[in-house]
């Protein structure tokens, strides 16, 4: 092989390594605008499928948008995730793996006896108010307990307490990740949610730079 002809073979690997470069930049950067999109519309378009069980109880399934480590934070951003109050909740953001943003609603009616009672105080100085007012019967379902309530100037005073135990399963399939979530409340019910799959890293050896560093490396050689 003469030495016009190495150079020449050098100059098309050169070529085609730049031209491969360029390219690979140019999809990479469709795809951190194609993930950062999915993420937006994941927001703002309901997703969320809820299926009621034999039981009663209602699964609900969301379909997890994927992203790569890079777009990460970005798209915590647009999810509503706040980086500074990750932080201060001593969450590393650039380790999640998986993010899941969810909104519950639980509806109910209460039916629960009153009874009309009166209450005596007395002051600093010896003096003793009589106030009237109605007790409210404690109630629970389970879930939702009401209870110390009362009926007093007008107002419904009352302290509750809710209690709902819930599973999170990630299941993958070929159409992506679909992220299960049931409430143990049978009344419990997901209005919205979104979830993000964070995607393992390239290896060093697939990343574009690696094979164009390559071919770049050889046409020089070639060229020698």
């Amino acid at each position: 092989m003469t030495k016009l002809s190495a150079q020449i073979i050098a100059g098309i690997l050169i070529l085609f390594a730049v031209i491969f470069i360029v390219q690979r930049i140019k999809i990479n950067k469709f795809d951190n605008i194609r993930q950062l999109q999915a993420v937006e519309l994941s927001t703002l378009k309901d997703s969320v499928l809820t299926i009621t069980t034999k039981n009663g109880q209602l699964v609900s399934k969301v379909q997890s948008v994927e992203v790569e480590n890079g777009n990460l934070k970005e798209s915590l951003e647009i999810a509503g995730f706040d980086i500074k109050e990750l932080k201060q909740e001593n969450v590393k953001w650039r380790k999640i793996n998986n993010a899941l943003k969810i909104e519950m609603q639980s509806t109910g009616s209460v039916s629960t006896g009153v009874a009309d009672t009166i209450r005596i105080e007395t002051n600093a100085e010896g003096k003793t108010d009589t106030i009237y007012y109605s007790r409210v019967s404690n109630w629970s379902n389970d879930y939702m307990s009401l209870f110390n309530g009362k009926v007093e100037k007008g107002n419904l005073l009352f302290d509750y307490r809710y209690y709902n135990k819930f599973e999170i399963l990630q299941t993958v399939t070929r159409k992506g990740t679909i992220v299960s979530v049931k409430f143990e409340d049978p009344k419990s019910k997901t209005i919205s949610a979104n979830s993000i799959t964070v995607s393992h890293k390239t290896k060093w050896y697939q990343k574009w730079w690696f094979w164009g560093a390559a071919g770049l490396t050889g046409g020089i050689l070639i060229a020698k």
